[in-house]
């Protein structure tokens, strides 16, 4: 199996898009959504030490996926013009990194995210994909979102980009994703049994 590499968000200018274009991204997101679950479970099925392993939107389901992804994390060192480059577009005194993530890390991390949102939304269906306009200095400006966390917002792909960053210098391991829905999910009501 070939695996398709999906676009990752980091590499679309959502500040230079108009509410359509959102409108518009959103909508496509949400079509490819089955797609990339399937994708991903076919993926991760490759690697025979999760032969077994099935999409299948429990909360279990991420411990075993986010040691699968752990073990896939690659990341390169940074060159001193790209890092001087990130240093300009984050507020001062944000730390930056100084590795990049290979392509297929963050197309991986883009399907995880989308993963880690399906079990969010298995777990508690009042959650809602959405996207923001508000402050073009927002970090997930135009991007989906999902909502009903109290008020606060989660992009399931940025956190699961950021946690693939800590696994590149070793401050993370394979149960930052169980992690990460742990963390969310108390922040939404549970389905109702």
């Amino acid at each position: 199996m070939k695996y398709l590499r999906i676009q990752h968000q980091t590499e679309i200018q959502f500040r230079a898009m108009t509410r359509a274009q959102c409108e518009a991204y959103l909508k496509w997101f949400l079509g490819v959504i089955p797609e990339r679950v399937q994708t991903l479970e076919n993926l991760v099925r490759l690697d025979p030490r999760y032969a077994l392993w099935a999409a299948n939107r429990s909360p279990e389901s991420l411990t075993p996926l986010g040691e699968w992804f752990a073990a896939h994390v690659t990341a390169r060192p940074m060159t001193e013009g790209e890092i001087a480059l990130r240093t300009a577009q984050i507020p001062e005194g944000a730390s930056v990194s100084h590795q990049e993530l290979s392509g297929e890390t963050l197309s991986y991390s883009m399907d995880v995210g989308i993963y880690l949102s399906q079990v969010l939304v298995q777990f508690s269906p009042r959650l809602r994909w959405t996207f923001e306009m508000g402050r073009k200095s927002y970090v997930d400006f135009g991007k989906p979102v999902l909502s009903s966390f109290g008020g606060l917002p989660l992009n399931p792909v940025h956190v699961v980009t950021i946690a693939a960053y800590g696994i590149s210098r070793g401050s993370k391991n394979g149960h930052a994703i169980r992690n990460l829905f742990d963390v969310w999910s108390s922040k939404t009501e549970r389905h109702p049994a």
